[in-house]
C-alpha cells in the first residue's frame, strides 16, 4: 500500500447518544461534522463541489454511500475507523429493557444497521 493512499474517516460514537429514542439524530450529526472535515481535508483529491452535493443527502446514510462512490468515481480509497463501535451495545447490556428496541434498529432494515452495512 502506498503511503497516504488512503483517505481516512474517523467516526467516535462515544461521542453519539446512545438512547435508542435519539441516537439517529446525533449519529447524523457527529458523521456530518466529521463528513465535512473529510471533505475539507481532503478538497484537493475530491471533486470540488462534494461538500455541497453531500449536504443535500438526508442522514449519515445517505451521506455515507454518496462520499464513498465520489471516493470510488474519482479513484479514491477510503478507510473508515469506528471507535466505540459497541457504545450502543453497552447501553443494551446496561438497561435489557431495550433489547426489542436494539433489535429493530441493528437488524433487518434498521438505521444503525444501514449505516454500518454496505
Amino acid at each position: 500500500m502506498e503511503q497516504n493512499s488512503y483517505l481516512i474517516i474517523y467516526l467516535n460514537f462515544a461521542v453519539v447518544n446512545a438512547e435508542l429514542s435519539c441516537y439517529r439524530q446525533s449519529l447524523d450529526a457527529h458523521c456530518g461534522t466529521e463528513f465535512d472535515l473529510f471533505c475539507e481535508r481532503y478538497a484537493d483529491r475530491l471533486p470540488a463541489n462534494i461538500q455541497e452535493k453531500m449536504h443535500e443527502k438526508n442522514g449519515a446514510v445517505e451521506q455515507l454511500d454518496f462520499l464513498y462512490k465520489c471516493c470510488a468515481e474519482c479513484g479514491q480509497q477510503i478507510y473508515l475507523f469506528i471507535d466505540e463501535y459497541d457504545h450502543f451495545t453497552n447501553k443494551i447490556l446496561s438497561e435489557p429493557t431495550c433489547l426489542n428496541d436494539y433489535k429493530s434498529e441493528a437488524h433487518g432494515t434498521g438505521y444503525l444497521r444501514s449505516f454500518l452495512t454496505p
